[in-house]
């Protein structure tokens, strides 16, 4: 395992991604509860919640030290035209972890003070990420699934935001989100026309399934009409398969922080799919073997996470940086 010091320097944002797959497998689990043994559910979602705590305080106290330490790192992420869209991944996973814990443990000041203060960060990455567009143009490179992070921000707002009691602010987020996650799904989708997708970045693919499952389970949570909750989930049904035919490719790519993309977006649609089946005989056996199925999933994730970690393979430079390229208007991009 790598102990050095300096294996820090790589401690990136992209990290809250396991905290984001925890805290949403966490949500996975109590979506389901009613069409499995509550008792198994909750335990499920209490250990789910408990991991992505534990990870994301260690996480916070680690990305503070590597702030102090390796300041031009940080500033290199937040310049990557790719990594930049990661620091959504620190608002999304608190947010994620107020929604489990309000949850769990209703009527805690705390939870709503730490959900007030990480809605306004939120907003913030939000607003940083797209008035970037607006200070410097739109580059090609920047046009990948992550970029889907912060707008996945704001529809999961609702999730939380509603049982604590923040309805008018909830419904404003939504708003935002849906919004924006059109206009960022078109880009990506018109970058690959110009632009390959490099092998890397693969399983990010996997978090287009995202902002339709987390608005429906947002629309569900906030008492919406059931078709708007159908329509959602069908579109990530959609995506879902889409990102299974890459299944064959992801398998050959040598295993890196990127497949954590799997992670969030998988219990997100566990947890819309367990949103429909409520009520519905037929539907339950399919929300009960999605929800063990994403379990799997972040099971073998966090396995091989661990076994990156002791083998010195995940803290490390990218292993293969892409060529320069160039934008529309033939400045030299960022690598992506």
């Amino acid at each position: 395992m790598q102990t050095s010091d300096a294996s820090l320097k790589f401690l990136g944002p992209q990290w809250f991604a396991v905290v984001m797959g925890w805290g949403g497998l966490s949500l996975a689990w109590l979506r389901v509860k009613g069409s499995i043994d509550p008792a198994l559910a909750g335990a499920f979602a209490a250990g789910s919640a408990a991991v992505a705590f534990v990870v994301y305080l260690v996480l916070v106290v680690l990305s503070v030290i590597r702030a102090l330490r390796y300041r031009a790192a940080l500033l290199e992420d937040l310049a990557h035209p790719v990594r930049h869209a990661f620091v959504g991944a620190f608002p999304v996973s608190t947010i994620v972890i107020c929604a489990s814990l309000g949850a769990m443990f209703p009527g805690h000041a705390w939870i709503r003070g730490l959900f007030l203060v990480t809605s306004a960060i939120q907003l913030a990455v939000t607003v940083w990420v797209i008035s970037g567009w607006f200070r410097s143009g739109f580059r090609w490179p920047a046009a990948t699934p992550v970029l889907m992070i912060p707008i996945v921000g704001n529809v999961l707002v609702p999730i939380a935001g509603i049982p604590l009691g923040f309805e008018k602010l909830s419904w404003a987020y939504l708003g935002l989100g849906v919004l924006m996650w059109p206009v960022v799904l078109t880009l990506i989708l018109a970058r690959t026309a110009v632009l390959p997708m490099p092998d890397r970045l693969l399983p990010s693919w996997f978090i287009t399934i995202a902002p339709p499952a987390v608005s429906g389970v947002a629309l569900a949570v906030a008492g919406a009409p059931a078709w708007t909750v159908n329509v959602m989930a069908g579109m990530a049904g959609f995506f879902a398969f889409c990102a299974l035919t890459l299944a064959v490719r992801l398998r050959k790519l040598e295993f890196g922080m990127p497949f954590w993309a799997m992670s969030f977006p998988s219990a997100a649609l566990s947890a819309i799919i367990s949103t429909l089946a409520q009520g519905t005989p037929d539907a339950i056996w399919g929300a009960r073997v999605l929800v063990w199925l994403v379990t799997a999933v972040i099971l073998w994730l966090s396995a091989m996470t661990l076994r990156g970690l002791l083998a010195g393979s995940l803290l490390v430079a990218e292993p293969v940086p892409a060529p320069p390229l160039k934008d529309g208007a033939g400045s030299p991009a960022a690598r992506s």
